[in-house]
C-alpha cells in the first residue's frame, strides 16, 4: 500500500514566503555588517549597521544609516551619513524627535515591498527607495534601490523648484535587501 502526503499550494506558498523572509532578514549584529565597500562611512563600533550603499551618480556619493543604542532600547539615536565628493554630513536624532525630518514609510503586499526613508536638511531632502518584488514565482525576486535628491526652495520660493523633478539615481547596496525594515519598528509609528 502506498500513501502520499498532500499539501495545499496555499502552503507550500506560505513556506516559501517564510523562508524567502528568513533568508532577507536583516542582519542585528554589527560585527557581522560593519564593513562596506565603496566610499561608504562604516557605523562606528557600538553602532548597528542597518543600510550601506553606494549611488551611481558622478558624485561619489555613498550613503549609511546606523542606529546608536541610547539609555532606551526602544529609542537608538538614528544616523544617516552621505559622503562624496563634498564631503561627509550627516543627520541623526531619536525617533520621538525624527518627525519632518527624517521619515521612514513602509507598503506591503503581498510578495511586495516598498520601503522609503527621507530625511531633510539644509541642502534639501533626499530619499532611499527600496524595493523588493517577489510576486513572479517562476524567477528571482527583483530588488532595487534608488536614491533622489530635490534642491530647497530659491530665495523668494516656499515650495522648492517645481519646474524640475527630483534627480534619481540607482543606489549599489552592500547590506542585505530589505535590511531597512530595521527602521519600521522605530520611525514608522
Amino acid at each position: 500500500m502506498r500513501t502520499s502526503i498532500t499539501c495545499p499550494k496555499r502552503i507550500i506558498n506560505l513556506v516559501c514566503i517564510a523562508a524567502l523572509a528568513m533568508a532577507c532578514a536583516p542582519a542585528t549584529h554589527v560585527a557581522e555588517t560593519s564593513t562596506t565597500l565603496g566610499n561608504a562611512v562604516d557605523c562606528k563600533a557600538d553602532e548597528e549597521l542597518v543600510f550601506a550603499g553606494d549611488v551611481e551618480d558622478d558624485f561619489g556619493l555613498s550613503i549609511t544609516v546606523c542606529l546608536m543604542p541610547g539609555t532606551d532600547p526602544h529609542e537608538p539615536t538614528v544616523t544617516i551619513i552621505y559622503s562624496g565628493e563634498g564631503g561627509t554630513r550627516s543627520v541623526s536624532c531619536k525617533p520621538s524627535e525624527c518627525s519632518g525630518f527624517i521619515d521612514f514609510t513602509h507598503y506591503v503586499r503581498p510578495r511586495f515591498t516598498i520601503l522609503a526613508l527621507t530625511w531633510r536638511d539644509e541642502n534639501g531632502e533626499q530619499r532611499l527607495v527600496e524595493t523588493f518584488d517577489a510576486q513572479a514565482l517562476d524567477s528571482d525576486p527583483i530588488h532595487s534601490v534608488s536614491h533622489s535628491w530635490a534642491t530647497p526652495p530659491m530665495q523668494g520660493q516656499t515650495d522648492g523648484n517645481q519646474d524640475e523633478p527630483p534627480l534619481s539615481y540607482q543606489v549599489v547596496p552592500q547590506t542585505q535587501p530589505l535590511s531597512m525594515l530595521r527602521l519600521d519598528g522605530i520611525l514608522a509609528r
